[in-house]
């Protein structure tokens, strides 16, 4: 079951599926979820994107500390985590960490992955209003849901329409 969620994880999450997926995964046994490192980044991104703040911010700890997740031996991997303790902060109003991330976003901002790349853009588009720097945001908003629309993801470009549509 583990197995197929992961494979599927990207279909689910495209159609805005984040509570199913969360309640599919948050199902099994934990030692399952966190034997797949792509599974349990999807599980704690549903706990994110659900407001489960404090339960998302416990699991990516943990997976991190499983998986030994870092920059040089993990990139991807680290990359969102990265975004996910970003947007982490974001949804509990932590300003200060949430800008202190965005340089690391930025310098990391990937090239190829466009799931990913949209996830880099959603947050920098969200986060940079609050340093006063509204082009920058429209940009990446704007660059968010190009990289969505080309990922498939119609939940993801919706939801960052609505945050476009917010600031502007």
């Amino acid at each position: 079951i583990a197995t197929l969620l992961e494979q599927y994880t990207p279909q689910i999450w495209s159609q805005g599926g984040m509570a199913t997926l969360r309640k599919w995964a948050g199902a099994l046994p934990e030692e399952f979820i966190w034997t797949k490192p792509r599974l349990a980044l999807a599980y704690v991104s549903t706990l994110v994107d659900t407001s489960y703040l404090d339960q998302a911010e416990r699991h990516l700890q943990q997976l991190e500390a499983i998986h030994h997740i870092d920059q040089q031996s993990e990139p991807e991997l680290y990359d969102e985590v990265l975004v996910l303790r970003c947007a982490i902060a974001y949804f509990r109003g932590d300003m200060a960490t949430a800008l202190g991330l965005v340089d690391q976003l930025e310098a990391r901002f990937p090239q190829q992955n466009s799931h990913l790349r949209s996830f880099f853009a959603l947050n920098l588009g969200s986060i940079y209003p609050w340093r006063g720097e509204i082009e920058k945001s429209t940009y990446y908003l704007e660059e968010a849901i190009k990289s969505a629309q080309l990922a498939g993801s119609s939940y993801l470009a919706f939801l960052t329409r609505g945050q476009l549509a917010l600031f502007q």
